[in-house]
């Protein structure tokens, strides 16, 4: 597998993961988003979708945070392998 085949693979593996928590938000801000917006609804599920938002935002920069380190740690691996290959 070559390095760009690697990186949509990764890429869409994470989106994948990520599929049932956007599918089970969708559904439940559909249901109670209304009431919400228009400030209404009960505390309790104001609280829960904000957690909701929260997770979401988590989980996107958890893998930014995963990619931004791969990233690093193929050039680091890769300027190793440049400076060491003829020795």
């Amino acid at each position: 597998m070559n390095r760009e085949s690697e990186h949509l693979w990764k890429h869409e593996n994470r989106a994948l993961s990520l599929f049932p928590y956007f599918l089970s938000w969708s559904t439940v801000s559909e249901s109670f988003g209304k009431q919400v917006k228009e400030g209404g609804g009960p505390d309790a599920v104001r609280e829960y979708l904000h957690a909701l938002s929260i997770y979401k935002k988590l989980k996107v920069l958890t893998a930014q945070t995963e990619q931004s380190i791969s990233s690093l740690v193929d050039e680091a691996i890769n300027d190793f392998l440049k400076k060491y290959k003829d020795k």
